[in-house]
C-alpha cells in the first residue's frame, strides 16, 4: 500500500513538473498570438459581415439570420467573429 502511495505522489510529482515546463511555452504562444492583433487599435463604427456558421438564439432581441446572410454589427464585435471564424468579409 505504501508502494503505490509513493508511486502516485511521484507521478503526480512528474506531472506538475512538466506542467512547469509547459507552462512557459503556452504563454510565449499566446503572447505571440496576441500580438497579431494591436492592442491599441480600437474599432469603432459599425461593418457588415456574412454569417459563416448558424448561431442560434437571440442577438438584441432579433434571431441571428442564417448562414450565408449579412448582418450589422459593431466593427469591434464583427472583428472578433472574423478571427473566431464564425463570419466573413462581404465579397
Amino acid at each position: 500500500m505504501a508502494e503505490a502511495k509513493a508511486s502516485a505522489d511521484a507521478s503526480a510529482a512528474a506531472d506538475a513538473q512538466a506542467a512547469e515546463a509547459k507552462a512557459p511555452a503556452d504563454a510565449e504562444a499566446a503572447q505571440a498570438a496576441a500580438s497579431d492583433v494591436p492592442a491599441a487599435e480600437v474599432l469603432t463604427g459599425e461593418t457588415v459581415v456574412i454569417l459563416a456558421i448558424g448561431i442560434s438564439g437571440l442577438r438584441n432581441g432579433e434571431p441571428w439570420p442564417a448562414v450565408g446572410e449579412p448582418i450589422t454589427l459593431p466593427a469591434d464585435e464583427a472583428a472578433t467573429y472574423l478571427r473566431l471564424g464564425y463570419v466573413t468579409a462581404p465579397e
